[in-house]
């Protein structure tokens, strides 16, 4: 007992601080010396202190989003009418009965927050019905036996996280988006990733990866277009593996795949730099079921976007995507590398990108 009494406890006292206050610093200390558990972390500052959250953003890393995520988990926990229905295991709960840790799904829903930013309302008004439709889908890999299937496991939660902007964006530009359109736009995927696909054990195991999650998500996306399958992008020739041309062909094929899109709205193209940037754009159209790609050679990427949108509704382009570039030569350079990429079935532009001066095509000498 003596010793017990005798044995040195560092403490720090902070004075003068509001409630708000002494949370903040909580998470700042513990942050930056010994971490708390993440989901713990959420947890308070969910529960007490969310309106004062932006203070906490340097140490959150930018990720202020994860606080809202909690909503979600227990939106989505508490409501009898989703597939989540008590399968979230929240911090210091058990597992028993469960599916997955709250940390796991908040973690999949980086996929969901920063796309649809800043309006993230859309999360929370419509990320439920598209579980909904989910279910309505695959009633098997949901309900009382979903523990037997992998669907709301972190493979499964990350593919279809990672394709919800686009099944939204699909759904309002062509209609509404509701449960009804959700699952017209969800069914076809059960003929190639039905409940066999989602067995623990079965085909979905192979993708853990982050990496190969994103294949799945972009596969997924593909038998949802008209065909139900995906197209193969051309190939780099082999004299120009290794060279700076690889190098523009490599960035430019990251700019195709349609879960990296944002809508094509006012909103969204406010957010690209004005004044100081040119670049590469590329735009698709839900009705087209194709692309349009186009570049500046000045610093106007912002108005050349602009001057699309005011044509949207002729031109039926609902989604996009662009890239800066450090000069009129690389954009050149990587609109070609868009042209030769895609098949020509799914694009839009019917010539070559034009010249730019004396300056050739790097894969054509066009």
């Amino acid at each position: 007992m003596n010793i017990i009494k005798s044995y040195p406890i560092p403490v720090t006292i902070l004075d003068g601080l509001d409630r708000a206050e002494e949370a903040i610093q909580f998470v700042v200390i513990n942050y930056t010396q010994k971490k708390v558990e993440p989901d713990l972390v959420l947890r308070i500052l969910h529960k007490r202190f969310r309106d004062r959250c932006e203070k906490l953003e340097f140490f959150l890393k930018r990720q202020t989003w994860r606080l809202y995520a909690v909503d979600i988990c227990d939106q989505l926990n508490d409501d009898p009418k989703s597939p989540w229905f008590d399968k979230i295991i929240a911090p210091g709960e058990s597992r028993k009965g469960k599916i997955i840790i709250e940390q796991n799904f908040i973690n999949s829903l980086e996929l969901v927050y920063p796309r649809l930013s800043p309006d993230i309302d859309i999360v929370k008004n419509y990320l439920p019905l598209y579980w909904r439709a989910i279910a309505n889908v695959w009633p098997e890999c949901t309900g009382d036996k979903a523990s037997n299937y992998s669907m709301l496991r972190t493979n499964g939660i990350a593919a279809f996280h990672g394709m919800f902007p686009f099944i939204y964006f699909k759904s309002v530009s062509l209609g509404t988006a509701s449960i009804k359109d959700f699952m017209k736009y969800l069914t076809p995927l059960r003929k190639n990733y039905g409940p066999d696909f989602w067995k623990r054990g079965g085909r979905a195991k192979m993708y853990s990866s982050k990496g190969a999650q994103r294949m799945l998500t972009d596969e997924m996306i593909a038998n949802t277009l008209p065909g139900g399958k995906s197209f193969k992008l051309d190939k780099l020739h082999k004299n120009l593996e290794g060279t700076k041309e690889a190098r523009t062909w490599a960035v430019a094929e990251k700019l195709i795949p349609l879960r990296s899109y944002s809508l094509f709205t006012p909103e969204n193209v406010n957010k690209v730099a004005a004044g100081d940037a040119t670049g590469i754009y590329i735009l698709y159209s839900f009705s087209h079921q194709k692309y349009y790609t186009g570049r500046t050679e000045k610093a106007n990427l912002k108005s050349r976007l602009q001057s699309h949108l005011q044509k949207k509704n002729e031109n039926n382009m609902h989604i996009f995507n662009h890239h800066p570039c450090k000069d009129a030569k690389q954009a050149h350079d990587m609109e070609c590398a868009l042209y030769h990429l895609l098949p020509k079935h799914v694009l839009l532009n019917k010539e070559h990108p034009s010249a730019l001066d004396d300056r050739k095509c790097p894969f054509c000498s066009a």
